[in-house]
């Protein structure tokens, strides 16, 4: 009976998402962490002072942390006639979210946080996109 019980226990655990904490700093701006899902292949970006961490899954569908002032996002926000809120925030130091489906039915989201640092997700189908709300909402700031 014992045996049963533990065997059912580690099947349901063994079935969540697994997931990898990623870290991302700015030096001047903020640190963060957040838990995203595994299979992701990094590719990290930087200007003069901006710095950008991309984590592509097999269908294309990424988890973004970025400086820069336009993200993966840019083309969906300008569609949604929200890309002046999302500039004046960012000039005002502000944060928003935005949110929505392209036109190609896949899901984004662009988090813009203060000191100008934005999170977000882009190309997410429907299947995956808890598991994206879920890292967007586990992020942790340290200051």
């Amino acid at each position: 009976m014992r045996i049963s019980i533990l065997s059912i226990i580690l099947v349901i655990v063994g079935c969540g998402s697994i997931h990898t904490i990623i870290k991302f700093q700015k030096k001047g701006l903020m640190k963060l962490k957040m838990k995203i899902p595994e299979d992701y292949i990094f590719e990290g970006l930087q200007g003069d002072q901006e710095v950008e961490h991309r984590y592509w899954y097999p269908d294309s569908s990424v988890i973004y942390i970025t400086s820069f002032e336009n993200t993966l996002n840019y083309e969906d926000i300008r569609e949604q006639g929200t890309y002046y809120n999302r500039f004046k925030s960012y000039h005002n130091n502000d944060t928003l979210t935005l949110r929505g489906i392209s036109s190609n039915g896949l899901y984004w989201q662009d988090k813009l946080l203060k000191n100008g640092v934005t999170i977000g997700y882009s190309k997410v189908p429907k299947n995956d996109l808890q598991d994206f709300i879920s890292a967007i909402e586990s992020i942790e700031i340290f200051n």
